[in-house]
């Protein structure tokens, strides 16, 4: 089984943290395998300047073959985009990739997980975790917060 994850954009760094925090979700989810793809495709310092450089349709349009590609033959998707719309036209371009995103999964019959029921990006885990589960430590903490958007919370 192989889960496919949907990040916010490429990192200017490694990501290894994030990349860390993925295969955990990968383990507790029992996926074999990961493919990972960002529903907006151009690398930036922080998520903030997606509004500067998201402007134009056709750059989140560019997501789209990287999307389909990581969800073709997938089990799961954790979406993990994050949960800060970008402002201006970029919100507009966000919102229907979201939205378009929603219907492959749908149209997939793939079943959707988020963290916390909220496309947290993985970045900002370990925080939620802390507030919500303090008395656990992170790996079992993440066993209990990543759930089910389109099968009533449930996995599976």
């Amino acid at each position: 089984m192989r889960l496919a994850v949907i990040l916010s954009n490429p990192p200017l760094t490694s990501g290894t943290r994030t990349l860390n925090r993925v295969d955990l979700a990968r383990r507790v989810l029992s996926c074999d395998a990961v493919s990972i793809a960002n529903i907006f495709p151009l690398a930036t310092h922080r998520t903030g300047a997606v509004a500067a450089v998201g402007i134009e349709r056709d750059t989140w349009l560019g997501a789209r073959a990287s999307i389909s590609a990581s969800l073709d033959g997938a089990s799961k998707v954790l979406l993990a985009y994050g949960v800060q719309e970008p402002s201006g036209m970029a919100r507009l371009h966000f919102r229907e990739q979201v939205l378009w995103l929603s219907e492959e999964i749908q149209g997939r019959g793939l079943t959707a997980v988020q963290f916390g029921n909220r496309p947290l990006h993985p970045s900002r885990w370990q925080r939620f975790t802390h507030r919500t589960y303090p008395e656990l430590d992170f790996p079992k903490a993440v066993h209990k917060v990543l759930v089910g958007v389109n099968k009533g919370g449930q996995l599976g």
